[in-house]
């Protein structure tokens, strides 16, 4: 089973980077899981809309595979 960590640090946004307490819902977050090799990481990010009568959304996201034998990577670099 992987354990995800969430990745913290600045985001960018529409408006330019931003802090972890300043994260809009819109904000893709990014988090990391220790695999055999390196990291798995996984991007998500899901908007809301509201309105009087009825509520939409949409979501996406992405996985990729961070090369780190050693997992040296704190998680923090780009």
């Amino acid at each position: 089973m992987l354990k995800w960590q969430r990745l913290r640090g600045a985001y960018r946004t529409k408006d330019g980077w931003t802090s972890e307490k300043e994260i809009e819902r819109s904000t893709p977050v990014l988090h990391r899981a220790k695999v055999p090799g390196g990291w798995m990481v996984m991007m998500q990010q899901y908007d809301a809309q509201a309105t009087t009568s009825h509520a939409f959304g949409y979501g996406f996201g992405g996985l990729t595979f961070v090369p780190d034998p050693n997992h040296e990577w704190d998680g923090t670099s780009l």
